[in-house]
């Protein structure tokens, strides 16, 4: 689709963390992978709870997929993380369902006009 998308992927012996806070710094979207514990809140300052905070406080484009049944998550361990979910991830937003059935290119398709409009409103907001 043209779209060149950034995934952390350290070798080994990479530090994790950096990386991640290196692409979410300079993200203008981020792709939810809404699984039934996504945004657990943990020890780590790089979870997915702090990704999903980090892109609400910097209005990042936030576009989930759907990948269980119950939506939105309700991540185990500390309730923080299932209330950021039920804020952020509510019925407002528009998100793909791939719970059903797999097809990255379909949902690939499904949120290419998303990252589209993500990088032109950072556009419209430089100039």
């Amino acid at each position: 689709l043209g779209v060149h998308a950034m995934l952390v992927q350290p070798v080994k012996g990479e530090d994790f963390g950096p990386l991640a806070m290196n692409y979410i710094t300079h993200a203008k979207a981020l792709v939810v992978m809404a699984s039934w514990n996504y945004c657990e809140k943990t020890d780590s300052s790089y979870s997915t709870y702090y990704e999903l905070k980090y892109a609400l406080e910097h209005s990042i484009t936030i576009i989930p997929i759907q990948l269980n049944t119950s939506y939105p998550p309700v991540p185990p361990g500390d309730p923080m993380g299932a209330e950021l979910c039920q804020y952020v991830l509510g019925p407002a937003l528009a998100r793909v369902e791939a719970y059903k059935a797999w097809n990255a290119t379909k949902v690939a398709a499904k949120i290419f006009p998303g990252i589209v409009k993500a990088f032109s409103r950072d556009r419209l907001v430089r100039e």
